[in-house]
């Protein structure tokens, strides 16, 4: 029985270490959206890129170095340019929550539990979208 769980957590690495990275990452997005929203009264927008953009720091850090091991030797990209493309999903990123924040919103939930299932979402694509794209290495096709 241990050497299966042994054998599921390393052939599931990096989503684990992803899912940990995210955690931090999520703590940073969702505690600084809580805090500008509900103790200092700043609107959504406002509360919602702050977040993500701390989120996306540690997220970055974490992700390029703890869970893909992307170093300028063995990616695709050169890390500006891995920056410049983390940027745009960033931006991307920001919009779309916003918008499903809003969306549901419109529907009566709140706002702090709009902001999760979107998070949720962000969770699911920028893992693809970091191992296919912004950390792919360059021995990947």
């Amino acid at each position: 029985m241990s050497r299966s769980i042994i054998d599921i957590t390393i052939k599931h690495s990096d989503h684990i270490k992803y899912l940990l990275v995210g955690g931090l990452a999520f703590a940073f997005d969702g505690g600084t959206f809580f805090v500008l929203t509900r103790a200092l009264g700043q609107p959504i927008f406002v509360a919602n890129l702050t977040g993500l953009i701390l989120g996306f720091l540690v997220s970055f850090v974490g992700n390029r170095l703890f869970v893909f091991g992307s170093t300028r030797e063995n990616s695709h990209f050169s890390p500006l340019l891995q920056v410049i493309i983390y940027g745009i999903l960033l931006t991307l990123n920001t919009f779309i929550s916003y918008g499903i924040i809003k969306l549901l919103g419109l529907a009566g939930v709140n706002s702090i539990v709009g902001k999760a299932i979107a998070m949720m979402f962000i969770v699911v694509w920028n893992f693809l979208i970091y191992q296919k794209i912004i950390f792919r290495r360059k021995t990947q096709n």
